[in-house]
């Protein structure tokens, strides 16, 4: 029950607001505009982005975690990846070997930079610690990365966490997935108090191949409940993954990606397009070019 709240307490606290305004950004920018444009992602908000396997979801975590650390202390973790891995994955192997960082990992345009020594110097201004793959449990997961978060200044955590939420789902009995969503809630709960975005991804079920429309929906998630946790959900859903190339129109598709957002708090939907570059592994807004990692 909500306690009245006095004049002079109101008082004092807009004083503080009007002494000490806070001028922070309310949300975090992906570079994406059409995600930014709805302000995507909230500070101390749990915003979950499900997706079958081979719809992007690595790549797409680690993209809006590079977005992010543009302008916010960002934390990465993957359990596919090492760390040097992760660090492949953003400059191109092909870079590294070549000097140039024209090649087809970053997908650029001609751009000022030339060389990769000139790029690594670059992206060293983003805020981004990377945390490679380790030993975890499914069901402490979560309780490692909020024991290892304690003390530090984050803005923003993504957790490519969809091994967790494949196999072992299957496996795991019901104990140890009320073991895990518990874990799940504290780091939330943390994160809400700290306004902290925290994203994490998760793998879907295998009844969305056996649908016609081939469309993600919350029932589809691995983990039992956890819908219940997020303030927002997410699904990637990539047509040309299914053969599909063209819409009904005729037109070219190739490349599209749906990203579905469903606010949990006022079942709100949105559906917004960007586009995939498989090539790549990287995405970017709806049919324009790839921007570096800056």
């Amino acid at each position: 029950m909500k306690i009245p709240v006095t004049l002079s307490q109101l008082i004092t606290e807009g004083s503080e607001h009007i002494h000490n305004p806070v001028n922070k950004q309310p949300f975090l920018l992906t570079g994406f505009k059409a995600l930014d444009d709805l302000q995507t992602f909230k500070p101390g908000e749990l915003v979950l982005i499900g997706a079958r396997p081979g719809m992007g979801k690595v790549a797409f975590a680690l993209d809006i975690a590079l977005g992010f650390s543009k302008n916010a202390k960002t934390l990465y973790q993957s359990l596919d990846y090492s760390e040097q891995g992760t660090f492949n994955r953003i400059v191109g192997k092909s870079s590294l070997s070549t000097g140039s960082i024209y090649n087809e990992r970053l997908a650029l345009n001609p751009i000022e930079l030339k060389t990769i020594d000139e790029y690594l110097d670059a992206i060293k201004e983003n805020k981004l610690e990377v945390l490679g793959r380790g030993l975890y449990y499914s069901d402490t997961y979560f309780d490692e990365i909020l024991e290892l978060i304690i003390g530090k200044d984050y803005q923003a955590i993504v957790l490519d966490c969809s091994h967790f939420t494949d196999d072992s789902m299957r496996k795991a009995n019901r104990k140890s997935t009320v073991k895990m969503l518990k874990s799940l809630n504290r780091l939330k709960a943390f994160c809400k108090e700290k306004k902290v975005c925290l994203v994490i991804t998760s793998q879907l079920n295998s009844n969305i191949d056996k649908r016609k429309d081939k469309r993600p929906y919350l029932s589809d998630l691995r983990i039992p409940g956890v819908e219940l946790i997020c303030d927002k959900i997410a699904f990637l859903y990539r047509p040309e993954y299914y053969g599909i190339t063209e819409d009904e129109e005729g037109d070219d598709i190739t490349g599209l990606t749906e990203f579905d957002l469903r606010f949990d708090n006022t079942g709100q939907s949105y559906r917004i397009s960007l586009s995939f570059k498989s090539y790549a592994a990287r995405f970017a807004d709806f049919k324009q070019q790839f921007e570096p990692y800056l």
